[in-house]
């Protein structure tokens, strides 16, 4: 009922409400929920799904400019380059906590330093101008934008939702309250880690390559380290515990 609800707020007209804020929106609550599985279940605070993000946004901003791609194989190009990032740097999965921040955290600096100090790549100042696509045969109006983006959301908690509810999840869960019994019991503690690291890596960066065609334009400033920072608050904030929090 309340996803219902929402996808017909765009044609509702309703006064100060802006339909690319709600699109824009629904996109981080993408990469949010996918976020959640890792420090739900997972017990590890990841502080570098903004990276991902931007890694996602300027590899399909980069297919779509200058190869000249259409937006869909540019978005799961930008989703593939999330989760190979995502199994790259995977390995913070064996720290504890408190470094799995710091790494993560490191890693937004990287990518965005990485963003400022190549022009070539991320377009400078001005950012990657993106020119008029379409999304699904339609034209990628902020309205369809924001269709897409609350499906893929639903899509995704309910997919986060079985696996917390499944072997993994729960195999996760153990791994997070009594990591030393867990193994010693059989559980694999970094793939299961992985795994999920890798597919919210992913997710992540499907919600950057479709929300940087909303705003047309790829600025390395909406990138930043306080991106990954933001979403992590906004998944402590929402609960951890439950799916839907973020």
């Amino acid at each position: 009922g309340t996803l219902v609800v929402a996808a017909v707020v765009p044609f509702l007209s309703l006064p100060g409400v802006r339909v690319d804020a709600l699109a824009n929106t629904a996109y981080l609550a993408l990469a949010a929920t996918a976020l959640g599985l890792i420090v739900g279940p997972g017990g590890l605070p990841s502080l570098g799904t903004g990276a991902f993000m931007a890694i996602g946004a300027f590899t399909s901003g980069l297919l779509v400019a200058r190869s000249g791609w259409p937006l869909e194989p540019a978005a799961l190009a930008g989703a593939a380059a999330a989760l190979v990032a995502g199994l790259l740097t995977g390995g913070v999965v064996r720290l504890r906590p408190a470094f799995v921040a710091v790494s993560t955290w490191l890693l937004a600096w990287l990518v965005w330093l990485f963003l400022l100090a190549f022009p070539s790549v991320s377009g400078g100042a001005q950012g990657l101008i993106l020119p008029p696509t379409s999304l699904l045969g339609l034209d990628a109006t902020p309205t369809v934008h924001f269709e897409v983006a609350l499906a893929l959301t639903a899509l995704t908690a309910l997919a986060v939702l079985a696996l917390r509810r499944g072997a993994p999840g729960l195999e996760l869960s153990a791994l997070r309250q009594a990591p030393a019994l867990a193994t010693s019991l059989g559980v694999p503690l970094e793939r299961r880690r992985l795994g999920a690291f890798a597919a919210s890596s992913a997710v992540a960066g499907l919600a950057g390559a479709l929300s940087v065609h909303l705003q047309a334009v790829a600025a390395p400033a909406a990138y930043d380290p306080f991106l990954s920072f933001k979403l992590l608050v906004a998944v402590l904030l929402g609960g951890a515990a439950a799916t839907l929090g973020p």
